[in-house]
């Protein structure tokens, strides 16, 4: 049990949101939101200003709340390995995204889901056998958001006691962060998990790949087994790919 406490008393003294990124994620949270809601504000093509402003405010909750997940996570686990996370604004994906919704009138949007920055606690890294920051580490955080956002869809999906439209707004929201945070994009979590490793990365596309797939499988537990099925079936298929290469 001294682990857990000692655990527990990192996350006390670390675990936190400063004014600078509660900043960044409701204005990343307003930026999506408006992109997702962008051809709801009325019925058809009549404008109802009412109307949208309801539809914005739930992606604007569903959102937010997808993005605290997600940052939330990586920060706990960070937090294990001896780590801080600290969420950071995409200004330029931000301005993308605005302009993308308006040049195709909605129909098209890129969620620019934010990056982070990870530095160490020198005192808590004492004994890891990589001490200072690595790729790998910084890897496997970025999937950590990724799982936690498909977790969270899971379980608006399974879990929940109503069918909702707000939840089931809420499973398309946390897949569509996941998907676009794996994108290959600087500064993106998908760069983060390819850089770490390209083995990594197959199993990390091929698990939100699955995740889309068997969503609305009859179970959990179907759901589960598919999705990882899908991310094994992505390693496999990068590892045939990387064996002509490899060295004998």
């Amino acid at each position: 049990m001294a682990n857990f406490y000692d655990y527990w008393d990192i996350v006390k003294r670390y675990f936190k949101f400063d004014s600078s990124e509660v900043r960044a994620l409701l204005i990343t949270a307003f930026v999506i939101a408006f992109s997702l809601s962008f051809r709801r504000w009325g019925n058809g093509d009549v404008f109802n200003f009412n109307i949208g402003l309801f539809n914005f405010a739930n992606f604007f909750v569903v959102v937010l709340l997808a993005l605290l997940v997600n940052v939330s996570a990586k920060k706990l686990y960070a937090l294990h390995i001896g780590y801080k996370v600290k969420y950071e604004l995409w200004v330029f994906g931000l301005v993308f995204s605005l302009l993308l919704v308006f040049v195709t009138n909605g129909y098209l949007y890129f969620l620019a889901v934010g990056s982070f920055f990870m530095s160490m606690i020198k005192g808590h890294r004492l004994g890891y056998f990589r001490y200072g920051l690595n790729y790998f580490a910084l890897g496997v955080v970025s999937l950590i958001g990724v799982l936690a956002n498909i977790f969270l869809a899971a379980f608006f999906r399974f879990f929940s006691f109503s069918h909702s439209p707000v939840l089931e707004e809420a499973v398309l929201v946390n897949l569509l962060v996941a998907t676009f945070s794996i994108l290959p994009i600087p500064p993106l979590d998908g760069v983060k998990i390819f850089f770490a490793s390209p083995f990594l990365y197959a199993f990390s596309v091929g698990l939100v790949v699955g995740a889309w797939v068997f969503i609305y499988s009859p179970n959990f537990w179907f759901f589960v087994l598919g999705s990882l099925l899908s991310a094994f079936a992505g390693l496999y298929f990068v590892i045939k790919i990387e064996e002509p290469f490899s060295v004998s």
